[in-house]
């Protein structure tokens, strides 16, 4: 422990983000020269596209292309105007953001606990199995794990240091735009960091002030506007962000709904549902696809001949569905998912690869939030409700909810989850230390 408190801040910061990088991008060349590359994939066909056109605000050739944020085809597009038209420089360039996230779970770690416990944290996420597995891919998974515990650890420097510097805080909150532009379930953070905002530059609402709330929410809108007026050009219509965010704006703008291309994957009644009267022909395996052109997978077969059968899952069921879908430490059983007609079962693999970096971590979380409570009431507030919103965004709003999309939050159950795993061991450490003056 002495030694590790000697080693220089920046030094520590420099060993984790070289060696994290190094390890993604080799397993990103690795997986580069052994794997296949996508038969298709949105994000690198639509960066195929912006470099056609040669403009930032590009147009697609496919709906499907306008239901993601432009932040990663852009980012791809200028990673293949350097590196050519291949999936290795999206892969390095992915490696960097992997390393970026590790590098930052660290620097939010020394925010809230000591230097040991916080390069416990920095090396949990260096070698965390997830982060290998989503680095070699062009889509946004690792991107979104770097910009929350980018944003949590600007917005965490403002609260805890009191940074409000404008250049700071302009930076921040050019960020957060960027953020859900990359991803729209950013954006649904908007008003938490609105009012976190106003709250401390009001001293808790007493007395009214609103700089810097008030130029958060003019910044936030004033960077939307470009691309907002792309979308209006592109769909005649009021469009924030992406296509995918029509089913809550559209009410809101008073526009008469209109079909998605994903809507046959949410619609209960859609491509994955199995008619009653098709339930004996699953189980005899005259019928292996759906209606909707779906695979009928031999584990749903399985399941339905033990007699669990699917049904559409609705209210509370669903919501608590997708949030055990999220955050259970391993799979005990098989599952029906999203509309109630989608099998989910991981495998012995999946599950102890699971447990083994993410379950445990889980658990321990829970002691560590604790300890984080009382170090710092506040700041562990932040954490805590960021998480809930997360989760609720998901549960309620989201049915193809999947376990990857804890994704973003894993940074913050790992500094938590070390948290728990120090302080339970140094509280166990004071107990055998107190128990020969006790017995006397």
């Amino acid at each position: 422990m002495r030694i590790i408190e000697e080693i220089p801040l920046r030094k520590a910061e420099f060993i984790l983000f070289s060696g994290t990088f190094f390890l993604r991008a080799v397993y990103s060349l690795y997986y580069w020269f052994v794997a296949d590359p996508p038969v298709t994939n949105a994000y690198y066909e639509i960066a195929c596209q912006i470099l056609d056109q040669g403009k930032i605000f590009y147009d697609t050739s496919h709906p499907y292309y306008e239901s993601v944020g432009p932040v990663m085809p852009l980012i791809n597009a200028l990673t293949m105007l350097v590196a050519g038209r291949n999936y290795l420089g999206l892969y390095i360039v992915t490696a960097l953001a992997s390393a970026l996230t590790t590098l930052y779970t660290y620097k939010l770690a020394r925010l809230l606990v000591d230097r040991s416990t916080a390069l416990f944290a920095g090396l949990w996420s260096a070698f965390y199995l997830f982060y290998f597995f989503y680095t070699p891919t062009p889509g946004k998974d690792i991107w979104m794990a770097f910009f929350m515990v980018l944003l949590l650890y600007r917005l965490i420097r403002m609260v805890a240091l009191r940074d409000y510097s404008w250049p700071q805080f302009i930076i921040f909150s050019a960020l957060f735009t960027v953020s859900f532009h990359l991803d729209e379930r950013f954006f649904l953070f908007s008003p938490f960091i609105f009012l976190l905002v106003l709250k401390e530059e009001t001293c808790s609402f007493r007395f009214l002030r609103l700089t810097r709330s008030l130029a958060f929410a003019g910044i936030v809108i004033l960077l939307t506007v470009p691309w907002t007026i792309r979308n209006y050009n592109k769909h005649g219509r009021i469009v924030i962000i992406s296509t995918r965010t029509e089913r809550f704006t559209d009410r809101f703008f008073g526009y008469e709904p209109r079909p998605h291309i994903m809507d046959p994957f949410n619609d209960t009644y859609g491509a994955f549902y199995i008619h009653d009267y098709q339930v004996d022909s699953v189980i005899n395996g005259l019928k292996t696809v759906t209606d909707g052109g779906r695979t009928i997978s031999a584990s749903q077969v399985a399941a339905m001949k033990k007699g669990i059968m699917p049904a559409p899952l609705t209210g509370m069921q669903a919501a608590w569905s997708r949030l055990v879908t999220m955050f259970e430490p391993f799979q005990l059983r098989g599952r029906y998912e999203r509309t109630g007609y989608f099998w989910y079962e991981k495998s012995l693999r999946h599950n102890i690869a699971t447990f083994g970096f993410y379950g445990t971590l889980f658990l321990f979380s829970f002691p560590g939030f604790v300890f984080l409570v009382k170090k710092n009431r506040k700041v562990a507030l932040i954490l805590i409700s960021v998480i809930i919103i997360y989760a609720l965004v998901h549960a309620l709003a989201i049915p193809y909810t999947n376990w990857r999309y804890r994704l973003p939050l894993d940074s913050l159950f790992i500094i938590a989850g070390c948290t728990g795993i120090t302080g339970l061991y140094h509280r166990y450490l004071n107990g055998n230390k107190q128990k020969p003056a006790d017995a006397i």
